[in-house]
């Protein structure tokens, strides 16, 4: 598989302080990509930098052209999805007005954001039967689907997905990684942070490993799910 996305030497700032090291990774066609390692470890921080919403030095390429100078809202017309932590849906707004929020972030047409909104809800038929509900009226589990759905709508050619799981229960967590996979087996490549390693190492394709800032390993998941190190730090053996 050739790669989509390639970063090197990521560096990233929050005011003065670099709070990302020369972080190189890829992503290629077809896989689902996972960033772990602890809480401060820098992964958000790294999909924050990809979408250019932080300063950020460094080469970033997407589908052959330099990205890394580009605007936040160009890097979404580019095909760059990010769906962050916290799933930030709007509390006031309807499942449907959320959706189409993500549509007009892109420029899609009516028509075209009606055809996208049939095919989000395809992969979340729960939302079909909220699709005139407010935001606040959403469980957990329900603004996570929201959140994926409307990236979605901005019709990705890769996602970005921050801490998907969290604070989701085990059945609910299941049900969006399930998700997750049929999006990627439609052929949207995934870039993903988790805090869940075992389930985003059985999932994911290839995993990255970063520590302060860094990424220190990576390596096919299946392999990385095998390593001693990795399972006495993340997976509790």
């Amino acid at each position: 598989m050739t790669a989509m996305l390639e970063v090197e030497g990521l560096s990233a700032y929050y005011g003065s302080m670099e709070s990302l090291h020369a972080a190189s990774l890829r992503v290629k066609r077809g896989e689902i990509a996972v960033l772990v390692g602890a809480n401060g470890a820098g992964k958000s921080t790294t999909l924050r930098a990809i979408s250019g919403t932080i300063r950020r030095t460094g080469s970033i390429t997407f589908l052959g052209e330099r990205i890394d100078m580009l605007e936040p809202e160009d890097v979404v017309r580019r095909g760059i999805v990010h769906v962050p932590e916290g799933r930030k849906i709007f509390a006031g707004m309807t499942v449907r007005e959320n959706l189409e929020v993500g549509g007009h972030a892109v420029g899609r047409s009516a028509a075209s954001i009606r055809d996208g909104i049939e095919e989000a809800l395809n992969y979340f038929p729960r939302l079909k039967e909220r699709i005139g509900s407010y935001g606040w009226s959403l469980s957990g589990g329900e603004q996570q689907m929201l959140a994926v759905g409307r990236g979605l709508m901005a019709q990705p050619k890769l996602m970005m997905l921050d801490e998907p799981s969290l604070g989701l229960a085990p059945l609910v967590t299941k049900t969006v990684f399930e998700i997750i996979k049929g999006i990627n087996d439609n052929g949207v490549p995934v870039l993903l942070v988790e805090q869940n390693v075992g389930l985003a190492l059985r999932y994911g394709h290839h995993c990255y490993v970063m520590e302060t800032g860094q990424v220190v390993k990576d390596g096919a998941s299946a392999e990385m799910a095998d390593d001693p190190a990795i399972a006495k730090a993340y997976l509790g053996g």
